[in-house]
């Protein structure tokens, strides 16, 4: 599954054939998938560089 760019946290996502199938026909039903984003609380100066690089690089 590739997300959009731009995915806000607690969006769902239909994944509409990919769930479990049904035991007696064989049909798969729908998975949902459920975006969540954690931030991270401590940054090292390394990852922060890195980060800063990629923002850059979409400006």
């Amino acid at each position: 599954m590739t997300l959009p760019p731009g995915t806000d946290s607690g969006k769902k996502f239909k994944l509409k054939g990919k769930g479990i199938p049904n035991r007696k026909t064989g049909i798969r039903g729908d998975e949902f998938a459920v975006i969540k984003i954690t931030v991270p609380k401590r940054v090292t100066n390394k990852t922060k560089e890195a980060l800063e690089e990629i923002a850059r690089s979409y400006k």
